[in-house]
């Protein structure tokens, strides 16, 4: 007997280790510790709480004794206790409820960082740690590159200098290779003195004879250090002592010539060239060594401070001339009759013109370029390498400077990641585009979580930053045990869920029961919107799978979804393939047990009446205008469907779904 819905209870007396064979979550089981049997107590139809009266007598047989407390367990493993009290020869108790089910609402957490660099962090908040999977990373191999040129300038004969290329692979060029660039040293005159036939005067008396001449001249590509500037003259003369002569300072400026004079420092003090100092080389040194800024370029300042004359040719006047236009020509004298005599020089820093150049690198890389003329440039591919810490020029009598173009790069080396204590990485490189998943299991996870990326393996400061891409995945599926609606023929769920924290790809898993065979209606809505239809969902067997899309934090989703259903008598089928909404009736199912008195019972549809057909171990269900079919006392249609080899009359059912069992005490 009971309460209510008596029509649709079932009780079953069997053993406790039988008792989950006929538990499903429409059923409780109570048992007998002493006795070893068990009550099954089932409504597949009606699933609110009620008392149920079961004859004293019966269950006195049964267990031995009359009980004072029931003790029951669901399917979901929810247990319960009830007193149990005798009334008019019945043993009187409450069944809490039959059919609590749980739908389980899911989203996706991704953080990616594309790329991540050695201690970038991602982060993300997680609002219920027990709804979360094992975090999937997957790491994914990025070549990162930067130039590195290097330039070094006069380097002579024999001279060496430091090279460092980093990174963790070969680096390349501009053509796919590294590659130099070699200029030899070349002079570069200008000034803002008086200039005459071509060339102007660096030192001396002016055309007037009665002013002294200032003259300045730029330098490029300046050495490192100076302590010396060289005059080359050749000269012839004519009416001039070999006593007369000029007295010049020399000042070093870092700047443009800009015709004022004496500025800078002076490096040469009251310097002088007298006739008797013949031709050829004039070195004049410096008071002391300059240190320059390597490739700048100076300009070298000539200021007059008195000249000499003796002998009869006291009308004379001496100036130091130097071309305009390379080569550099004339020291000469003017007379005042007009009479001219020359002294070609030529000025310059260091060594001449390069010859039999060539470069190499410490690694064994090398090349030759032959000889060059003053400033002139020569390219080549200069295959160095990472292993490469000094370069070394041959340059015979003169000097150049050396471009090197290298692109370093560095590919994903050794990269993890570390979330909250646990830690995982990849051994080894990854290359550009190769992906590899490491997994962190969810106990790593907190409210608060941050990701933190490590790669890079051996490199030194000037490397390529190491780069690799990440992206880290989880799902979070918040479970909520609902009471749902059903009758005889239909299965509804109307549920809810107010989003912590914002998802991508939120997800409602719905389990209907086994003998749902077609979803009538699935709808949603946000907030406090309308319902609309929707078609995006996926039914696996009887789960179905309602996509929710992107939600933001603080917004609520509300979905109802409707199912028919089928009822068996003395029998269990288990749905295969459901029909969709909005589709003709065509169900596939799986006998689990069947006899001689097994029927399914289907209820109306839309799609009208069904009739049934019957195979060896599954059916279909499809709207069918046969009248073959005997009517059930609700209107329904029936019909029995018997399968080849079926078991014997009261063959137990199968064990393909979850049991449980508990027990009077």
């Amino acid at each position: 007997m009971s309460s209510r819905h008596a029509s649709t209870l079932e009780v079953t007396l069997t053993t406790p280790s039988r008792a989950s064979d006929y538990l499903d979550n429409s059923s409780a089981v109570l048992g007998g510790d002493s006795d070893g049997l068990a009550l099954v107590i089932s409504d597949a139809t009606n699933h609110e709480g009620r008392e149920v009266a079961l004859p004293l007598t019966a269950v006195k047989g049964a267990l031995g004794y009359v009980p004072d407390l029931v003790h029951g367990v669901h399917d979901d493993g929810s247990k319960w206790t009830r007193p149990v009290r005798e009334e008019s020869g019945l043993l009187v108790f409450e069944v809490p409820h039959f059919s609590d089910n749980a739908v389980t609402f899911e989203s996706s957490v991704s953080v990616a960082a594309s790329p991540a660099t050695n201690g970038t962090s991602l982060s993300w908040g997680l609002s219920d740690l027990d709804a979360a999977s094992d975090v999937s990373v997957n790491l994914t191999g990025v070549s990162n590159t930067e130039w590195d040129n290097q330039t070094f300038l006069s380097m002579g004969d024999g001279d060496s200098r430091s090279v460092s290329v980093a990174g963790s692979a070969p680096p390349t060029g501009p053509n796919g290779s590294p590659s130099i660039t070699v200029t030899a040293s070349e002079l570069e005159a200008a000034t803002t003195a008086e200039s005459k036939s071509g060339f102007f005067m660096v030192a001396g008396w002016d055309d007037n004879q009665d002013t002294y001449v200032n003259s300045e001249m730029k330098f490029t590509n300046a050495p490192d250090t100076a302590s010396s500037i060289t005059v080359d003259i050749e000269y012839t003369y004519a009416n001039v002592d070999s006593n007369d002569g000029v007295y010049f300072d020399v000042y070093l400026v870092k700047e443009a010539p800009d015709g004022v004079y004496a500025e800078g420092t002076r490096v040469a003090d009251n310097a002088k060239w007298m006739p008797e100092d013949g031709a050829g080389n004039l070195t004049i040194p410096f008071d002391s060594p300059q240190n320059l800024d390597a490739g700048a370029n100076y300009t070298i300042e000539f200021v007059t401070t008195t000249t000499t004359q003796s002998g009869p040719n006291n009308q004379q006047a001496f100036a130091l001339h130097i071309d305009n236009n390379k080569p550099q020509t004339d020291w000469s004298t003017k007379t005042t009759d007009g009479v001219s005599h020359g002294y070609p020089t030529h000025v310059y820093w260091g060594a001449k013109a390069a010859s039999n150049v060539a470069v190499s690198a410490d690694d064994g890389t090398e090349v030759t370029l032959g000889d060059f003329s003053q400033g002139e440039s020569k390219s080549t591919n200069f295959p160095i390498g990472r292993d490469a810490t000094q370069i070394t020029t041959t340059t015979g009598s003169g000097s150049v400077a050396v471009e090197l173009a290298v692109q370093e790069k560095t590919e994903t080396v050794d990269p993890g990641v570390e979330l909250g204590n646990c830690s995982e990485s990849y051994p080894g490189t990854l290359a550009a585009g190769e992906t590899a998943t490491l997994t962190l299991n969810s106990s790593c996870l907190s409210e608060t979580n941050e990701l933190n990326v490590t790669v890079g393996g051996d490199l030194s400061a000037d490397a390529p930053a190491p780069q690799v891409g990440v992206v880290a995945e989880h799902t979070a599926a918040s479970n909520q045990t609902v009471d749902y609606a059903g009758d005889a023929w239909s299965e509804r769920y109307n549920v809810s869920k107010t989003w912590a924290d914002s998802r991508a790809d939120a997800r409602l898993v719905i389990p209907f029961a086994s003998n749902v065979v077609s979803i009538r209606d699935v709808e949603f809505r946000t907030n406090s919107s309308s319902w609309t239809g929707t078609s995006n969902y996926e039914l696996d067997g009887t789960t179905l799978t309602v996509n929710l899309g992107s939600v933001d934090a603080g917004e609520t989703t509300h979905v109802r979804v409707n199912g028919s259903r089928v009822r068996v008598e003395n029998g269990s089928i288990t749905v295969t393939s459901p029909t969709l909404a909005g589709n003709s009736l065509d169900t596939e199912f799986r006998m689990d047990s069947w006899s001689e008195s097994s029927y399914i019972a289907v209820g109306g549809s839309a799609s009208g009446s069904s009739s049934i057909t019957s195979c060896r171990s599954r059916g279909r269900l499809r709207p069918s205008p046969s009248s073959s079919r005997r009517a059930a006392s609700n209107g329904s249609t029936r019909r029995r469907l018997r399968r080849a080899g079926r078991p014997a009359p009261g063959r137990s059912p199968s064990r393909s779904s979850r049991r449980t069992a508990s027990a009077f005490r």
